[in-house]
């Protein structure tokens, strides 16, 4: 289980603990209009880098912004969300991101958001990044991308300077 405290601070089982950007993710859920924008989450393999993700997306779909969700609302209680796309494969090529560039530009439909997830994002190939590239450049209204990876020098450097890039690393306690 991952907890969230009053001062913004994320630690997990694992000993991961992040404070600042990380947890800022916890206060830019509160905004009511969170801009489209393209993150890479990075750092060590088995951290929680998937799992602060899922929560950070469970909460921008949230009609209360609860991070993790609020498990009260009709989005947090529905057990399938038509915005949100979830990659996780073995590698993904120009197949993979034709579909997320369509799901993207498609109207959200439960919420006003569109969110994709990309776990293991260094597994894209070089023709996949180039083809994802203009899409993270100009990201359609109200998308969300997020990337997840243990080793971000895999990823072109077109791709990783359009990304906020969030590190988590394990603590020193």
């Amino acid at each position: 289980m991952i907890n969230i405290d009053e001062n913004l601070t994320v630690t997990s089982p694992v000993g991961f603990k992040a404070s600042g950007i990380h947890c800022g993710l916890k206060k830019s859920l509160l905004k009511k209009d969170l801009p489209s924008i393209g993150f890479l989450f990075w750092g060590p393999e088995k951290i929680g880098k998937k799992t602060i993700a899922l929560n950070f997306i469970r909460g921008i779909f949230c009609e209360n912004k609860v991070f993790g969700g609020c498990n009260n609302c009709k989005i947090c209680l529905s057990k399938i969300n038509s915005d949100f796309l979830f990659l996780e494969k073995e590698s993904y090529g120009i197949d993979e991101i034709k579909e997320i560039i369509k799901f993207l530009n498609s109207t959200p439909l439960i919420s006003n958001k569109k969110v994709v997830l990309i776990d293991n994002a260094h597994l894209l190939t070089i023709e996949a990044q180039n083809a994802f590239l203009k899409t993270l450049e100009e990201l359609p209204k109200n998308s969300i991308v997020i990337l997840v990876t243990s080793q971000p020098d895999l990823l072109l450097e077109t791709i990783y300077s359009r990304l906020l890039k969030i590190y988590f690393g394990l603590s020193t306690r």
